[in-house]
């Protein structure tokens, strides 16, 4: 089994390529990447040349340096341009998110485009949000990124182990099927 703050290698058959192309969208030299992010240049050309399996902490940083959310770095090339198209779509159909974005830019302050992207591409009952579902769907995706802020502080810590270890827990128990339950969690009472 892989330590907890380990990505699957499985999830890393197109890190580089993703790095390679976000870095030239950017104009972004290794250095830059490597002031950005603040991984150590020879720990992004191991990450570029698939010759390492990154850290969660590692990955966290990556995507925090080049300013996407950190899917962006494991979607496989085929499945980008359905994305884009999709993407497309969602921004024309739900016009009041931009109506939102442009009266609210405090509430949207450091959003990566896949986050914009989330956003449009949610919608209310019968169709395109009002403004109350975009301020709400918002402070959802703002929660989130809080939360992601906070547990890549808490992986470079001494306790990175045991956040891994309790989202793994976690992973387990919302995974598991009502005929094959988690073994961790056999003892465990939901309520």
């Amino acid at each position: 089994m892989l330590p907890a703050t380990s990505v699957p290698p499985a999830w890393t058959a197109h890190l580089g390529s993703n790095v390679r192309r976000l870095m030239a969208d950017r104009g972004m030299t290794l250095a830059d990447l490597s002031t950005a992010s603040g991984l150590d240049q020879r720990t992004l050309r191991g990450l570029l040349d698939s010759r390492s399996q990154p850290h969660a902490r590692t990955v966290h940083k990556l995507a925090a340096g080049l300013e996407v959310a950190i899917d962006e770095l494991f979607v496989p090339p085929g499945l980008r341009q359905i994305n884009l198209d999709h993407i497309a779509l969602d921004r024309a159909a739900n016009r009041v998110v931009a109506d939102v974005v442009s009266e609210q830019p405090g509430l949207f302050s450091g959003w990566t485009a896949a986050e914009f992207d989330e956003l449009f591409s949610q919608v209310g009952v019968g169709g395109a949000l009002t403004s109350e579902g975009v301020q709400a769907a918002a402070e959802a995706i703002e929660r989130r990124r809080e939360l992601w802020m906070r547990a890549a502080v808490v992986l470079e810590t001494d306790l990175g182990d045991l956040l891994g270890d309790m989202i793994d827990l976690l992973y387990d128990r919302v995974t598991a099927s009502p005929m094959n339950p988690p073994s961790r969690l056999k003892t465990v009472d939901p309520h």
